[in-house]
């Protein structure tokens, strides 16, 4: 990555980002005790105030300033110092000085699985384009398939908020009477409108892609369509694991993810040379 960074002169651009993505880590603890905490208020405004900003602010420094690539790597380290200054009177207290092995070491049981977990993750999530460049796929053909994935993904926003307030309202009502329905009702109900946003997003895809691509990419309505239902599955693991945080069985985590990404790569390198892109 740093070799490409040196050739393509944004050296600068890559260690601002790297510098971003170890900052916002801080950002971690203070939001998720808001969540823990029901203070659901603060939370939705910090979370909505740097989405909001950070577009307004790469809007700004791309559009208004010229500064291209620059101005979104800016505006993420802006908005993230401004993020931290302002959570710090939350973040302080939780960082004393003290130690203690028994909570260390529960930590560690709990957090540790999810390292592997989230390697395994990021393997699936990425591993297709260097299998897509190992086999020698057409750049144009990896240029739609990218495309195509992009607005696949669509589903996944819904879902990302979704998470955000299921987990912390799963954590409270966990040890409350009548849990189990209400988690099964939420469950039903939730798989079902995803299941209704895949479904009309495959439904449209052509069209979309046409309107959204001027006609470039209308081929690759299949791989939108795929790639919803990718989505609807991830859904229903989403779903049903976080109770396996509740258990803080997190062993397990890597275990289905890692068996995943192998399957991921296996059949990757299995069908795409028969089925093309669409494998």
């Amino acid at each position: 990555v740093g070799v490409a960074a040196r050739r393509t002169g944004y050296t600068l651009a890559l260690q601002l980002v790297l510098l971003n993505t170890f900052a916002i880590g801080f950002t971690f603890i203070p939001l998720h005790v808001l969540r823990i905490e029901d203070r659901s208020r603060q939370f939705s405004f910090f979370t909505f105030a740097r989405s909001a900003a950070t577009l307004v602010l790469r809007i700004i420094l791309v559009v208004g300033a010229g500064l291209g690539l620059m101005g979104v790597v800016i505006a993420d380290v802006v908005v993230t110092a401004v993020l931290m200054a302002v959570m710090l009177g939350w973040f302080a207290p939780l960082i004393p000085p003290v130690f203690s092995r028994t909570v260390l070491r529960e930590a560690l049981s709990f957090g540790l699985p999810r390292v592997p977990h989230g390697f395994a993750l990021q393997v699936m999530s990425v591993g297709d384009r260097f299998v897509l460049t190992f086999l020698k796929t057409p750049l144009e053909l990896i240029g739609m398939y990218s495309v195509a994935v992009g607005f696949g993904l669509i589903p996944k926003l819904a879902l990302g908020a979704f998470e955000y307030a299921w987990q912390p309202f799963y954590y409270a009502t966990s040890r409350q009477p009548g849990a189990q329905k209400v988690f099964s009702t939420v469950t039903t109900y939730g798989i079902a409108v995803l299941g209704l946003l895949v479904a009309g997003l495959a439904a449209i895809a052509r069209e979309l892609l046409d309107v959204m691509t001027h006609g470039q990419y209308v081929g690759g309505e299949g791989i939108v369509a795929w790639t919803a239902l990718g989505v609807f599955f991830y859904g229903i693991y989403l779903l049903t694991s976080i109770g396996l945080n509740i258990t803080k069985n997190t062993k397990y985590y890597p275990v289905s993810t890692a068996v995943g990404a192998v399957v991921n790569i296996g059949l990757n390198l299995l069908l795409i040379p028969r089925y093309g892109i669409i494998g």
